[in-house]
């Protein structure tokens, strides 16, 4: 019988696996004991071998996978990670206040970049949204563009037009004119009448329930007035009521998801237009074009279309404009919008984000050339001693790993703890989403920390080991860059104070100007829904009661109906004075009552106002405001009339009766606007109440009984008129407190700069300190030129900031029709502040260096 032989597969993975230096000695052993077996089968020997050659395969015995080179790679890797560990240690100043600013600057800047990216993306998340347009039209060619339906106006037929894809009607109810009625109780809320092809415009989600609007039954709310008006009960199948002009049963077909906050569009409940033959709100067109409509073209088209068939609008001119500028361009108000963006505030909030970033960059960079200033010897040392610059290099990257890994976590964490309160704060709602978070603060982190290592690099390669240890490299003379960047730093902070102090000096001279009307105590309230002109017996004695007892009682001291003299709230018709060869233009107006200008202060400057014995309402008598007197060129208001055509192709003349002061009716940035009262009060227009000092509260609860009582399921709502005011000026109050929160942190930043920068810079020149005190300088005298080297640093950073912050400033300001005046001790006072507050930054350390024995001085190395 032949010899059996060991395995060779087993010899080979044991030359795989096992150490060179043992697997002589191993295969060795293994054939002896493979020898010794002879006398026993040939598949017991294999099996006794094999399990002797798992025996071999210990840790100890089994070599490295990794090429040697690689292995060195690691090693090294390893090695540098704990040096670059070491020197954030050994470095705790420069350590913290740089993450402390990497940390602040990403924060901040992921702060107003999630607000801008949200107002940027405004209506982006329907897929076809750049293919929806809105009909327009101009009643006349000096009248604003409205937002009106070609089709139900002028005859427009879409059909005719093949690039038109798809088109919607829809009518818009606000919250104060439409009635959701669920059970026994009374809802208000935004209600949108439209047709079934609603959906295939917008892509807004379903969470429960269908989309679908064919049937006319059915009603979609969202998901936030699901849970105001049935709490966490399933809303799928309800019966509801909706009253308004209109009134009808309908059952809860679908849910949506709660509306995104970059939708221009709000509304609470979506009702099937064709559930009723007529709603009364103006309706409004929407089209769904071809992926190649051009726009400028199908408005030459459309035009002149519909004129010689409607009598109303004889000098109409139709068009279409994108949705997607509606917007910011307010290229046509619409009602169906439920706010508006300011371009402004995004490139405000832009250049903010955008000093933050250069303020963070600088600063950081500025630590870290501070920190290879205090490592140059170091440095030296270590090439003398056989370190390649790439190891040194390596050893930079890992410490600038190690602070992007701490930075980008806490940054992440604090954004998530942090956002909700800056919300509130800021007044607005924004939605984001945690993996967008985290990779933004990355990118900018990462940006932040990669040209930082790009000029720590380039610093490295600049260090010859010879000079490096002698003090003799030119890294030393890098204070004067040093220098640069606070200077730059402070530059940049003491625009952004500038510029904070004169948006709080331009938004209280708007919270304070006396807008020339009574704006305290006076509440506006909605006592009937829309409703038909031919009231029943049982609403004129609501109508007659709320009159009654509003008059009789003692909490109430003067009451009116008609439009809140605010810029929102009015309308607008197209006038022109007859027989001055003025043309028509659309002018802003007011509905009124006999009683508007003793509730409100109205001033007359010419004739009389409506009066209860001498007028009638709806008759052809109207009171202007003296910037109408002057727009129309109006001497006596006795021998001129206005015309009006909106009513019809009839022109309608109206009697000027008097001539109201000016008032302030809308934002401060624009002039007063002619405005035309008209006597008409109608049952279902708001109540304007002014309550009697002292005891707002007592009257706010009479009215709310007083609703109640015509209104037994009704949910009561008020608004003040005041707060209505201020509420034009939302956008400047949130600049307000963006500025200022925001130069806050720039101001820490470039002072957590400035410390470290003056920790080293005084510790450079403790030896010249020591030298000057043996020559007979006193504390005094080296606190002063210590101080004085850092101040020199704050008034070259205020001569840079002043012709920008003065720029910057006219800018914003050309804005407003009115402005407050911004007096010279502004500057002064900002400028003082930076000063002191650069001087409170350094002292410590200067005081510190100043009083240091002259012999430990002229020891220092």
């Amino acid at each position: 019988m032949a010899a059996s032989r060991p395995p060779k597969f087993a010899d080979r993975l044991l030359g795989w696996f096992i150490k060179g230096d043992v697997l002589e000695e191993a295969l060795g052993d293994l054939y002896e004991y493979h020898d010794e077996m002879e006398g026993r089968s040939s598949w017991k020997r294999k099996l006794f071998y094999w399990f002797h050659v798992f025996q071999f395969l210990r840790p100890q015995l089994v070599k490295s996978l990794m090429p040697k080179n690689q292995r060195f790679f690691w090693e090294m890797i390893n090695f540098n990670s704990k040096i670059a560990l070491r020197t954030l240690l050994n470095n705790k100043l420069v350590s913290i206040t740089s993450m402390t600013c990497l940390i602040l600057g990403s924060l901040c800047f992921q702060l107003i970049y999630t607000w801008f990216y949200n107002e940027l993306s405004t209506d982006k998340f329907h897929t076809k949204i750049d293919r929806v347009y809105m009909g327009v039209a101009r009643t006349n060619p000096m009248a604003d563009l409205a937002p009106v339906s070609l089709q139900a106006f002028f005859n427009l037929d879409y059909d005719q037009f093949p690039e038109i894809e798809n088109k919607l009607v829809l009518h818009v109810y606000r919250k104060d004119e439409i009635k959701f009625i669920a059970g026994q109780r009374e809802f208000t809320g935004k209600g949108l009448i439209t047709d079934s092809t609603f959906f295939d415009f917008f892509d807004f989600k379903i969470s429960q329930g269908t989309k679908n609007l064919t049937d006319p039954s059915g009603i979609i709310i969202t998901q936030s007035f699901a849970n105001r008006v049935f709490g966490k009960t399933n809303p799928i199948g309800k019966s509801v009521k909706i009253r308004c002009d209109q009134e009808g049963t309908y059952k809860i077909v679908g849910v949506l998801d709660k509306i995104p906050s970059n939708s221009s569009i709000y509304f609470d409940f979506i009702v099937p237009k064709h559930s009723q033959q007529f709603w009364r709100r103006i309706p409004l067109d929407l089209i769904l074009t071809s992926p190649h409509f051009d726009y400028t073209a199908f408005n030459k088209k459309v035009a002149f279309m519909g004129r010689e068939s409607v009598d109303r609008f004889p000098e109409s001119l139709l068009s279409v404009v994108p949705f997607t500028d509606l917007y910011f361009e307010k290229t046509a108000e619409s009602i169906l919008l439920n706010k508006y963006g300011s371009k402004d505030s995004v490139y405000t909030m832009i250049f903010i984000a955008i000093m933050i970033w250069v303020i963070t960059l600088l600063g950081f960079n500025n630590l870290q050339s501070t920190l290879q200033l205090s490592s140059a010897k170091k440095h030296g040392i270590k090439q003398i001693i056989g370190a390649t610059k790439g190891a040194l290099i390596n050893e930079i990257v890992l410490m600038r790993f190690y602070m992007l890994l701490i930075g980008v976590l806490v940054s992440f964490f604090l954004f998530q703890f942090i956002f909700p309160y800056y919300s509130a704060f800021m007044e607005f709602e924004i939605d984001h989403v945690l993996t967008d978070d985290f990779l933004s603060i990355l990118g900018v982190s990462s940006l932040f920390l990669i040209i930082s290592t790009i000029i720590s690099v380039l610093q490295i390669n600049g260090i010859k080991a010879d000079q490096a240890v002698t003090n003799t490299t030119n890294l030393f003379r890098i204070s004067k860059l040093q220098r640069g960047l606070v200077i730059t730093q402070y530059a940049i902070t003491i625009i952004l104070m500038i510029t904070t102090s004169v948006v709080f000096i331009q938004y209280n001279y708007m919270s304070n100007k006396d807008p020339g009307v009574k704006v305290d105590d006076i509440v506006s309230v909605d006592f009937f829904e829309i409703q038909s002109r031919n009231l029943s017996e049982d609403q004129l004695r609501s109508f007659d009661f709320v009159q009654n007892s509003l008059s009789q009682s003692t909490l109430v001291k003067n009451y009116s109906q008609g439009d809140m003299p605010i810029g929102s709230k009015v309308k607008v018709s197209s006038w022109s004075r007859v027989g001055e060869g003025f043309d028509y233009a659309s002018e802003n107006i007011m509905t009124v009552d006999t009683g508007y200008d003793q509730l409100l202060g109205l001033k007359l400057i010419e004739g009389r106002f409506f009066s209860d014995s001498l007028d009638q309402p709806r008759q052809q008598k109207v009171v202007i405001n003296n910037a109408a007197k002057k727009y129309w060129q109006i001497d006596n208001i006795q021998n001129a009339k206005l015309s009006s055509n909106t009513s019809g192709r009839q022109e309608y003349e109206f009697d000027i009766i008097g001539v109201v002061e000016d008032f302030h009716y809308e934002h401060l940035s624009n002039k007063i606007k002619p405005l035309v009262l008209r006597y008409r009060p109608y049952p279902d227009e708001s109540f304007l109440i002014e309550l009697v000092e002292g005891r707002e509260k007592e009257g706010l609860n009479f009215i709310e009984d007083l609703f109640k009582e015509v209104n037994p399921i009704g949910g009561f709502d008020y608004q003040l008129l005041s707060s209505e005011v201020e509420e034009q000026y939302l956008s400047e109050k949130r600049l307000r407190k963006v500025y200022f929160s925001f130069t806050l942190v720039a101001l820490v930043l470039s002072s957590i700069c400035l410390l470290a920068f003056s920790f080293y810079e005084a510790n450079r020149r403790t030896k010249e300190v020591g030298i000057r005190k043996v020559n007979g300088a006193t504390a005094k005298d080296v606190f002063g030129l210590l101080s004085f080297s850092f101040m020199k640093i704050i008034l070259l950073a205020i001569l840079i900031a002043a012709p920008f912050s003065w720029y910057f400033i006219q800018k914003w300001m050309d804005r407003f029709a009115y402005r407050a005046a911004i007096d010279w001790w502004v500057y002064l006072l900002v400028c003082l502040f930076a000063i002191l507050t650069a001087l409170v930054v350094t002292m410590w350390q200067t005081i510190s260096v100043a009083k240091k024995n002259p012999i430990h001085s002229l020891r220092y190395e």
